[in-house]
């Protein structure tokens, strides 16, 4: 039998506050959803879900107000469209700093510096952190594990195949080309999921 939102929380033992920090979703948008000022995006749905360790069928939405109902008051309809451009804003900060690692590109480190300065200055503005940081730890787990097979795949290869080059090119070349091109792949993947509202890099731990 379907529950709402609210019901859920209550039967998990959770507050408001709890179940933010369990799906990175901000205590405001969990109170307009359980008030019905707000249908909350797919992706909002899908990480209060998880947090909960339901499924999305189960969880009762059609009590949710439509955004035209002849009903609402003029703070109703307010609180609804305050709602949607927060996540329409944050939607696009993600895409921007998922984006932006791919100035590595241009320069190394940069897949690094520019993700975060753009996370820094929205940070507090932010509806969910938690996909912002994933970003930002895979870029971070990229360049150590890129800088260390840089240094140690042509030492080996160095002394057990006397081999430092390929191509008239050195290893440590190849190796951050490689990387640079699996970094790129997984940045284009992610964005995609982004537009798609699910989950993105799910292999990732969270080191921020």
């Amino acid at each position: 039998m379907k529950k709402t939102l609210k019901e859920f929380r209550k039967i998990k033992h959770l507050s408001q506050q709890e179940l933010s920090d369990r799906s990175g979703i901000s205590v405001r948008t969990i109170q307009r959803i359980e008030k019905n000022l707000s249908k909350g995006s797919p992706y909002i749905i899908k990480s209060i879900c998880k947090a909960l360790q339901i499924e999305i069928d189960d969880i009762e939405l059609s009590s949710v107000l439509p955004e035209n109902h002849e009903t609402h008051s003029g703070n109703e309809v307010e609180s609804i469209d305050a709602t949607t451009c927060e996540n329409n804003n944050y939607t696009r900060q993600l895409k921007l700093i998922n984006t932006s690692s791919m100035l590595v590109l241009l320069f190394p480190l940069l897949n690094l510096l520019i993700p975060f300065i753009l996370y820094w200055k929205t940070r507090k503005s932010a509806n969910n952190k938690i996909v912002a940081l994933k970003i930002l730890s895979f870029q971070l787990l990229w360049t150590i594990f890129t800088l260390l097979l840089m240094l140690f795949i042509p030492a080996i290869s160095q002394v057990f195949f006397g081999m430092h080059e390929i191509s008239g090119y050195p290893l440590f070349f190849w190796i951050y080309l490689l990387s640079v091109v699996l970094n790129i792949l997984i940045t284009i993947d992610t964005g995609i999921r982004l537009n798609k509202s699910e989950r993105v890099l799910t292999f990732i731990p969270n080191m921020l």
